[in-house]
């Protein structure tokens, strides 16, 4: 599984390169990881944005609790590659 972590973050992956998984979900669990997380990376800048002069209390904890859920879906989709594992 030796793919470089800014291909999988671009979507650029394909099943050739998974040649242990089955094709279809493979491909379809890199997607989606993908897409999830242009979408939070897109949250997390628009709210440090947000943030702007007025360092307000709540800016910080938004983008703290962003990477939580981050970090969270990635352990998620971990354990999901790891059950899809070689077929």
């Amino acid at each position: 599984m030796g793919v470089h972590v800014r291909y999988i973050r671009e979507g650029r992956v394909t099943a050739q390169r998974f040649n242990t998984f089955d094709e279809c979900s493979s491909k379809k669990v890199w997607r989606q990881m993908a897409k999830e997380m242009r979408r939070m990376k897109n949250e997390k800048d628009r709210e440090s944005q947000q943030g702007g002069h007025a360092k307000t209390e709540a800016a910080p904890t938004l983008a703290l609790k962003v990477k939580d859920r981050i970090k969270e879906r990635k352990r998620e989709l971990r354990v999901r590659v790891k059950k899809l594992g070689p077929r």
